[in-house]
């Protein structure tokens, strides 16, 4: 609505006001009616406009108040003219008066013929539109009518339909808005006059009064013809609105039946209703939307009617009908079946009372034996994780409303109790753990049969949510239902009334059911269970029980130090309640006071979780303007540094979370606080005084944090800090700036409070907090530059949003606009790939600040690189259509080179640095480049037509380098990888003889040639990575440009035209079919999915049609010249085509191109295999396999392929028995698209977990068709099996891993259908393969009812052979007692309970009368090994049941039986070593009182498979933490060390031996008495590496464990040590294997620290090499790239804790145990020379002359990486070391001053000429590098020239620290320093360094001048 509308509505309320007051007279008539003529004019012409239409409404009410009725005359008039014209914006205002305002539609009830009669004309005429559109394609082509997906119920699709395969033209989309407007103004006229309606409609209407018989007519039509969703709801809704206004029930029912066509005529009142003809049919969704209609909008009067039969209407008639639309197989119409049975439930509940009291039969209909019960039952089981989205939110619904109205009517007929909430609790908690939909139903079902209740009947319930804990999948249903059992805990407990402290008696309930298990869900060994018992339990504990934080810390500080939970589990349980209770308000601030200790140690703790944790309790607050205390930043300050460079996404994340809440309430509190000193008064009191006081002090506190923090992260964005450093950094700098600076956050939850300018200036004042700087900006702009995209983006976003243009003026000159400007052009003419993507940024920086959002005022800007430049005049958007073009002539420019030298060009020209460029600046700002785009229409257009031609060559030149040079680009064969690389080394030798010299071209290119092969030549991957580069980049610019230049319907200012669409869908095409790279193709994919979105959302039918036409095409190509055509390669781009055009239709709209896609594909797919066919060529088949394939992966349609997966799993199945490769591997790719399709994406790691399955009668209830087809194949293949043909059904597999991934989970009476399945299962348990064995043993078990699974087993024990003599076959005995043992490992998996049952025990004795079968009776080793599993599985569970006395009676014969075996040693076999490993497993697991004996008699087994399983049996059992004690194994340490000499051939033993050696030796709390000095050669040997590297590895730890036990005994270590230190040295670097490099770091962990402290306490300059030693290989390994790994040497660190720190701790933190290494020797070893001179070296670092070097002269390389270790960073080692030496110099100076002075002058001329060497080298550099600092922004410069500062800053500190008279001259080097200063493009950090040693001299200065 225009201003003028707006203005005239004010001026008419001021009026009327003005007359109420009675200031104005209104008894002039005229007057009067001009005034009642402007305010309904007004007002009906402010319809639309929300804001506008509201206060017009107030002026009306206020003129209805005094001339209501002449204010209706004049508000009827002017609606009867807008029914006058037939467009539909003035339909749409009556509309919307009709919705919003009482006294309009009084108006229009005056009247209500015209507005009747002016719908059903214009609903007639578009009926007659439509029938002349669809009616001649819809004869030709019919097809089957798509249904509505769940988006499509949700939204308002007013721009247009399809209806089966037709495309609307634009006209009848307007037809279809229209329609939409009609019905809704029916529906809106039957709901608000209903009384006017129903005089149309009674007898008495006179002629012509009536209501129009059509209008019934054509609402059907809406509901039976193809119009939109929306259309077809709200005519489902306006004809049950109708049914209201009919004035006899018996004429409303009748009218029922002729919608829902049982009768074809109908009489009302004076009209005669005829129904539709038969060939208008309703579709499933017609039927939805009457009887949603019905039961949302119909009375109860009519829902409560009975028809002839004496049924109610709502509980017989449309229950059956929605019931029968819930089971139909339509799987598109699902979701708005069960929305449909929801609105049922609801009405029935809704009319329960009126039923019951209105009925004479007084009779119960929802009893647990009604039919209404068990349907709806029915429908819940087979639908509550039904794989459609919403579907199992409505089951959950439905389930409740169940139970609600269950509920409901036994109150109504006076029943005080029912068992039917009992029972299906019952049911329910029966239901195997790992079915998600029992806990959504038990939440609903808690309240009815309560919380105390339910969990005294299943004292078991709370450990198994406990284990649902353990996956995601779960975790979110299993919290869910523990939730709701509190919520229902809490009032059951008050109802209760118990005595006592309401708090605390709730909270000893809870802890007598909850409090054991809650604690072992926080100390839980499981990742996932802790993090879900933290994020979703606790939370809810507290708040329900607030009296349960005490008892739950009280537990786990109390828990006795044991095995079963660990010191640091209980640390981080208590951390997490602690944390989460301040969070709810029941702890503050001051418990981290009293708790400083464990907070301390979780703070540094070498878990991230448990920092994660203590963070949250320090940071976290009810309040968000809690002040911080001092402590708190304290310990935050502390925090941080340590924590910038954690590698885990997940850490980082949080952690940043974490900080923002922190800034937060400091920003809010310093806000209150300086609210506090404004309102300061000079009269002030003593208590003002102190509250001011106490606000200063929070202010300057917080302030300073912030600044603190500020320039902390600033200062992580060193060159060649670690990714990991830069992306937290950038992270919280993006946080602190959206918090801090006012008016740049948009979001409403966090948008800055406006006086936050106030706080940054009080802080300036004070010279804290500046945000904006030149510093900081060019800090920002060198990370522009970096390889990382989330650090680019990160910083783009800072500079793009927070800081001004021009920039501020930087250090370095180069930052300013020019210097941005040419350097990004610069960059995006690199052909490595993030080169251009940092070129792109800054040219993105350019275009979006001095372009779009720069002024006329703008200065100047030109940038420029050797040939290219790009100059802007002035700034403006106007200057973006300019700064485009000059881009695209340096495209056309990079073309013509590329296509002259394709291999120069690929160097120098590579054109896929521009296009992204134009691409990203193209996408900055579409609404105002649209708006400037109509300020020059043809330039723009001009432009686009431009870019498109050079796309196409450039297209055309890839494809033709990839394609070589013979032209077959230009035929329909897509050339092969072969092809590509012959083509390309083609190119290559072309170019380089068309070079004048060899020599000059390689200069030229600036690549190095080499021996390597072609396809790995660097020629070859310039050329490679250019085409396939620039091909993506194309793609994604045209498909930018489609949706830039493409405007919308009826403008004219369209840029692009149908054959510039054309043109760039060809080459689309072209990609996809005709390449195979697969960069290339993935890159087109993404570009044609955009395209094809828009042009199917485009108003021209020609436009929308393309896409279809394309996938006809592409049929048309794989069927009819497939014979001439060859993709391979699974179709290379033809299936990625494919699911381009289907993933772009628009949701909401019917699918029709999925449709005809997936019918022409599944019928190609099944059409004959010719008999002879060339294997060069591809099928048919195969492509449309492939096509399947990707369709099936797509998640974008993964509802929407539903109906069509029962089909392809039959074709694909079928496809294993063709006799081509092409379909077998084609189907095989299919059908593992389809299991991942049916079965759900993997929950949980293990694919056999029973989490990953899907019960059986779920499966087949989606996918009905593939239950007899399954039955079908498996009866096949036994046939086959039975006629002794020994080769196996190719579809043998693929039924079995379905049938295998089908999960339990079945309840008797659920296996019917199934049971006919059992029986050929195990028939296939006698297969000769043994894989068909382990699949059929899989699949028996959830064809099994869950209550049936242990007679199953008993069943197959008693098919088992009573002897030798009786067996039939190895074969089917070995697959039966498979089946066994997969049907025990079930049944134990779903038991409730811990203690086996009754009938357990007689299974387990029955199975022990086989044992034959595991002795030597039998001469089969596989099927003793099952037998011996299966029976040591089953009796280990028995022997828990501790009141059996006879439990150990099967145990001890198993035990001699494994024994036996064990002791006789038998001639070697095959599959004997799986034999030996189950009974050795046996033996060690039943027989604990023997364990020791048992052990050492394998050991000295001849036999190395039984050795080999009792070693890795014990390393298991000492790993997971056993329960026998360690030192009991000490015996064992001489068997081991006597192997090591024995088994030196086996290395597999050897390795395992050492291993074992060095786990007990470590666990072991005493000394062992060993003579370690024997054992030194041999394993110095081995950890050499003469048996291999894992020998090797397993070796080093060993020598660790001898020299710690040589040390201990005081053994002289000098001659032992050296090499042991050697070989640490040299197995920690990053060159060495990552197995290696741990096994250094174990050795560390065990022996480092005790060699430290004894070189430290014996003060031997000799010996502190060797400490050195160590003291190197730790800082390697504290650096390494692998978490692992420097995890474990920080525990190595952890061991010296004591001397360093007073912090009691546990692991240290990797970052923070390598300042404490540093620490350690520079404190420790204070008094040794060659420790601080070699401290002091590592300040030198490598000479910068030869990092220039290597920086400017490197070969060019696109994939190479800098470091070896791209975690390494030497800056910021070198600063922790010079912190720490200069402690010590400060300590020498006092203790010995002359040594310090002495070491002073022998390194200052050394460093006096290194730094001379820095200055004259930096001085006369000229090369350019990729820095906005030269070289000093390269990371390896950077780091050598801030060693060599800090190096001359220690030397400065130690002469500032002399006796004036005695200090060296330092003058020269001053000079030197500060001529190093003023370098222009120095690095910002490296001035900073520079300014504080030139500090150091002028207070030196100044000093000396006091002093004189």
């Amino acid at each position: 609505m225009d201003n003028s509308t707006g203005k005239k509505i004010d001026d008419l309320l001021q009026c009327m006001l003005s007359i109420n007051n009675g200031s104005k007279n209104e008894d002039n008539y005229e007057y009067r009616r001009k005034l009642i003529e402007a305010i309904s004019y007004v007002y009906i012409c402010s319809l639309g406009n929300k804001a506008d239409s509201r206060k017009a409404a107030k002026v009306v009410q206020l003129a209805s108040c005094a001339w209501h009725s002449e204010l209706m005359d004049a508000m009827q008039s002017h609606v009867n003219k807008l029914l006058i014209d037939s467009d539909g914006q003035h339909l749409a205002k009556v509309c919307h008066g009709l919705e919003e305002n009482k006294l309009f539609r009084e108006a229009v009830n005056q009247d209500i013929i015209p507005l009747i009669n002016h719908i059903n004309q214009t609903m007639v005429s578009i009926s007659k539109h439509f029938n002349s559109q669809t009616h001649d394609q819809i004869k030709t082509s019919p097809s089957k009518e798509k249904e509505p997906t769940p988006e499509s119920t949700n939204s308002q699709d007013t721009g247009g339909v399809n209806s089966g395969d037709v495309t609307f033209s634009r006209s009848t989309m307007n037809k279809m808005d229209l329609c939409y407007t009609c019905v809704k103004v029916c529906l809106l006229t039957f709901q608000y006059l209903p009384e006017a309606v129903a005089v149309l409609l009674s007898e008495t209407s006179p002629a012509g009064q009536s209501l129009p018989s059509n209008l019934v007519n054509n609402l059907q039509a809406v509901l039976s013809q193809g119009y939109s969703k929306d259309c077809n709801l709200i005519a489902g809704s306006a004809l049950a609105m109708l049914l209201n206004t009919v004035p006899t029930v018996d004429q409303a029912l009748n009218l029922v039946q002729l919608l829902s066509h049982d009768v074809e005529t109908v009489k009302i009142g004076n009209i005669e209703i005829n129904g539709l003809s038969h060939d208008q049919t309703y579709g499933p969704y017609s039927k939805i939307s009457l009887f949603r209609g019905i039961l949302t909008c119909c009375k109860p009067r009519l829902l409560l009617s009975t028809n002839k039969s004496k049924d109610s209407i709502l509980l017989h008639s449309l229950f059956c009908e929605v019931v029968s639309i819930c089971q139909s197989p339509n799987h598109s119409i699902l979701y708005n079946a069960f929305q449909l049975f929801v609105y049922w439930f609801e009405s029935a509940i809704a009319t329960v009372q009126q039923y019951v009291t209105s009925t004479p039969e007084r009779k119960t209909h929802f009893h647990c034996d009604s039919l209404f019960v068990k349907t709806t039952l029915q429908l819940v089981w087979e639908n509550w994780q039904n794989p459609l989205s919403g579907v199992s939110a409505f089951v959950k619904t439905i389930f409740g409303l169940l139970l609600e109205i269950h509920q409901k009517e036994n109150h109504l007929f006076g029943i005080c109790s029912s068992d039917f909430y009992q029972s299906l609790a019952s049911h329910l908690l029966q239901i195997s753990w790992h079915v998600k939909g029992k806990y959504t139903l038990l939440c609903s079902l808690v309240p009815y049969v309560g919380a105390l209740n339910l969990l005294s009947k299943h004292p078991t319930l709370p450990r198994q949510l406990m284990r649902g804990l353990a996956t995601n999948f779960l975790a979110s249903a299993v919290s869910d239902l523990h939730k709701v059992l509190l919520k229902n805990m809490v009032e059951e407990v008050k109802l209760l009334g118990l005595a006592g402290d309401e708090k605390s008696v709730a909270a000893a309930k809870w802890k007598d059911v909850w409090g054991e298990c809650v604690v072992d869900v926080l100390c839980s060994e499981t990742d996932l269970i802790r993090f879900h018992g933290a994020q979703y339990w606790l939370p809810w504990i507290l708040k329900c029980f607030p009296g349960a934080y005490e008892l739950l810390v009280t537990s786990l500080k109390s828990i006795p130090n044991s095995q079963s939970i660990s010191s640091k589990r209980r640390l981080h349980g208590v951390v997490m309640v602690m944390a989460q209770a301040r969070h709810a308000d029941i702890v503050d601030c001051k418990i981290i006071e009293t708790n400083m200790a464990s907070i301390s140690t979780a703070l540094y703790h070498v878990d991230d979780d448990i920092r994660l944790h203590a963070l949250a309790l320090i940071c976290n607050s009810p309040r968000k303007a809690e002040p911080i205390q001092q402590f708190e930043l304290d310990m935050l300050q502390r925090f941080l540094p340590l924590n910038m460079n954690c590698d885990g996404a997940s850490f980082r994340q949080k952690m940043c979370a974490y900080i923002k809440v922190i800034i937060t309430r400091i920003r809010n509190s310093c806000l209150s606080s300086l609210k506090i000193l404004a309102r300061k008064k000079p009269e002030v009191t003593a208590e003002v005084d102190d509250k001011t006081e106490e606000s200063e002090r929070i202010l300057m506190s917080g302030i300073t944090f912030l600044d603190w923090l500020l320039k902390d992260l600033v200062q992580s964005l060193f060159p060649g800090a670690c990714y990991q450093r830069k992306r937290a950094a950038l992270g919280l700098l993006e946080i602190m700036f959206e918090l801090m600076l006012s008016g740049q956050c948009n979001k409403r939850k966090t948008k800055t409070p406006e006086n936050t300018n106030n706080l940054i200036k009080w802080a300036q004042q004070h010279g804290m907090c500046n945000f904006i700087c030149e510093r900081t900006c060019s800090i920002f702009l060198e990370c522009l530059l970096d390889g990382s995209n989330d650090i680019r983006d990160l910083a783009y976003k800072l500079l793009s949003t927070y800081f001004s243009w021009p920039l501020p003026k930087a250090v370095a000159s180069q930052a300013d606009g020019y210097g941005v400007f040419s350097q990004g052009l610069r960059l995006i003419s690199s052909p490595k790939s993030p080169e251009c993507e940092a070129g792109a940024k800054l040219c993105m920086l350019v275009f979006q600040r001095h372009v779009l959002k720069g002024t006329c005022t703008t200065s100047h800007l030109v940038g420029t690189f050797e040939s290219s430049k790009v100059e802007l005049m002035k700034g403006g958007p106007e200057e973006a259509l300019s700064f485009l073009n000059q881009l695209t002539e340096i495209l056309a420019h990079q073309l013509k080179c590329c296509s002259t030298n394709i291999l120069k060009g690929s160097f120098t020209t590579p054109m896929h640095g521009i296009l992204l460029t134009i691409r990203n600046c193209l996408t900055l700002n579409l609404p105002l480049l649209r708006e400037v785009m109509l300020l020059d229409r043809d330039g723009w257009s001009s432009l686009i037509n431009n870019l498109i031609d050079i796309s196409s060559n450039i297209v055309t030149l890839a494809m033709s380098a990839l394609g070589g040079l013979g032209g077959k680009i230009g035929t329909e064969l897509s050339p092969s990888f072969a092809d590509m690389g012959e083509g390309i080394n083609d190119l290559v030798e072309k170019m380089k003889d068309c070079q004048m010299e060899g020599e000059a071209g390689e200069a030229e290119t600036g690549i190095q040639g080499g021996d390597e092969s072609p396809a790995m030549s660097a020629d070859y991957q310039l050329i490679m990575a250019c085409c396939w580069l620039n091909l993506k980049e194309v793609s994604l610019l045209l498909a930018e440009l489609s949706q830039f230049a493409y405007l919308p319907e009826g403008s004219n200012d369209a840029m692009l035209t149908t054959k510039r669409l054309h043109t760039m869908t060809d080459m689309f095409v072209n990609i996809l079919t005709k390449c195979r790279h697969r960069g290339a193709i993935e890159g087109c994919n993404i570009g044609f999915s955009r395209l094809c979105a828009s042009l199917l959302s485009s108003s021209s039918q020609e436009l929308a049609a393309i896409p279809r036409t394309l996938v006809e095409d592409v049929i048309h190509l794989i069927t009819n010249e497939g014979s001439t055509t060859s993709f391979t390669k699974k179709s290379a781009g033809l299936p990625l085509l494919v699911e381009a055009v289907i993933n772009s239709e628009p949701r909401g709209r019917e699918k029709t191109l999925l449709h005809f896609t997936m019918t022409s594909l599944l019928k190609i797919a099944q059409e004959p295999e010719p008999v002879e066919h060339d294997p060069k060529i591809d099928l048919p088949q195969c492509h449309a396999l492939n096509m399947l394939k990707a369709l099936f992966r797509s998640a974008a349609i993964n509802d929407d392929v539903m109906p069509y997966t029962s089909k392809s799993a039959i074709i694909a199945i079928n496809g294993f028995a063709s006799k081509h490769f092409s379909i077998r591997n084609g189907s095989m790719l299919l059908f593992g698209s389809l299991v991942a399709r049916m079965f759900g994406q993997k929950r949980v790691q293990d694919e056999h977990s029973r989490v990953n399955s899907t019960t059986a009668h779920e499966f087949f209830v989606h996918y009905p068709e593939l239950q007899n087809f399954l039955l079908q194949e498996i009866c096949k293949c036994i046939d086959q099996q039975e006629s002794g043909n020994k080769s196996l059904h190719p579809s043998l597999f693929p039924v079995l891993i379905i049938l295998s991934k089908l999960g339990s989970g079945l309840q008797s009476g659920e296996t019917s259908v199934l049971a006919e399945f059992v029986q050929p299962v195990m028939q296939l348990s006698s297969s000769p393969v043994y894989q068909v064995r382990s699949l059929t043993a899989e699949a028996l078990v959830p064809l099994v009812a869950e209550d049936g699974i242990l007679l199953q087993a008993v069943s197959i024990i008693n098919m088992l052979p009573q002897s030798r003599q009786e067996l039939v076959s190895q074969n089917q005995l070995h697959g039966q007692l498979l089946q066994i043992q997969k049907l025990f490992s079930a049944y134990m998996d779903n038991c409730q309970g811990p203690l086996p049952s009754l009938e357990v025990q007689t299974a387990c004795r029955r199975l022990c009368e086989f044992q034959w079968i595991g002795r030597n009776d039998n001469k089969c080793p596989l099927t003793r090994a099952v037998f011996i599993d299966t029976v040591t599985k089953v009796v280990s569970w028995t022997l828990m049941d501790k009141a059996n006395s006879n439990a150990s009676v099967p145990a001890d014969e198993i035990c001699n039986v494994a024994k036996w075996h064990i002791q006789i040693q038998e001639m070697h076999q095959i599959s004997d070593c799986v034999l030996s490993n189950s009974m050795v497993n046996s033996l060690l697991s039943l027989n604990q009182t023997q364990f020791i004996d048992n052990l050492q008699s394998m050991f000295k087994s001849r036999s190395p498979d039984v050795i080999l399983s009792a070693q890795l049996f014990l390393l298991k059992h000492i790993q997971r933490g056993c329960q026998t004690s360690i030192q009991s194994l000490v015996p064992l340490i001489p068997d081991i060390l006597n192997m090591v000499n024995s088994l030196k051939e086996e290395t597999s033993l050897l390795e395992n031996t050492l291993k074992l050696f060095v786990e007990i030796s470590v666990r072991c709390s005493r000394n062992l008495c060993v003579d370690w000095p024997r054992h030194w050669d041999s394993l110095l040997e081995l950890a050499n590496g003469v048996k291999g590297v894992g020998v090797s590895c397993a070796a080093i730890p060993a020598l660790g464990v001898i020299m710690k036990g040589m040390l201990c005994e005081g053994s002289t270590f000098r001659c032992d040590l050296q090499p042991f230190c050697r070989l640490l040295i040299a197995n920690s670097q990053v060159t060495s294997p990552e197995t290696c490099r741990f096994a250094v770091a174990s050795s560390l962990k065990i022996v480092g620290a005790i060699i430290l402290k004894e070189v430290q306490s014996q003060k031997n300059e000799e010996n502190v090499v060797h400490a050195l030693s160590i003291f190197s290989a730790a800082l390697n390994l504290l650096q390494d790239e692998t978490t692992e790994i420097r995890c474990e040497a920080s525990q190595f660190v952890n061991n010296l804790s004591d001397d360093i720190t007073d912090i009691q701790l546990e692991v240290v933190q990797p970052s923070n145990a390598l300042q404490m290494l540093i620490k350690y020797m520079c404190q420790s070893f204070r008094w040794s020379n060659v420790c601080f001179s070699n401290l002091f070296s590592r300040l030198v670092g490598n000479s910068v002359e030869i990092n220039i070097k290597n920086q400017s002269t490197g070969t060019i390389n696109l994939f190479e990486q800098d470091d070896a270790n791209i975690y390494w960073e030497p800056a910021q080692l070198a600063r922790f070391i010079h912190k720490e030496l200069v402690v010590s110099v400060t300590s020498l100076a006092k203790e010995d001053p002359e040594a310090l002075g002495s070491w002073v002058m022998s390194h200052l001329p050394k460093t006096k000429d290194q730094i001379n060497q820095l200055h004259k080298q930096l001085s006369t550099k000229t090369s350019k590098f990729g820095s906005f600092f030269d070289i000093s922004g390269s990371s390896k410069p950077y780091s050598v020239i801030l060693c060599q500062l800090l190096q001359v800053d220690l030397l400065v500190r130690a002469n500032h620290l002399l006796n004036y008279d005695a200090a060296p001259d330092f003058s020269q080097l001053y000079i030197t320093i500060t001529d190093l200063t003023k370098i222009k493009h120095l690095h910002p950090f490296l001035q900073d360094q520079m300014n504080e040693i030139i500090n150091h001299e002028q207070t030196k200065s100044s000093n000396i001048e006091d002093n004189l």
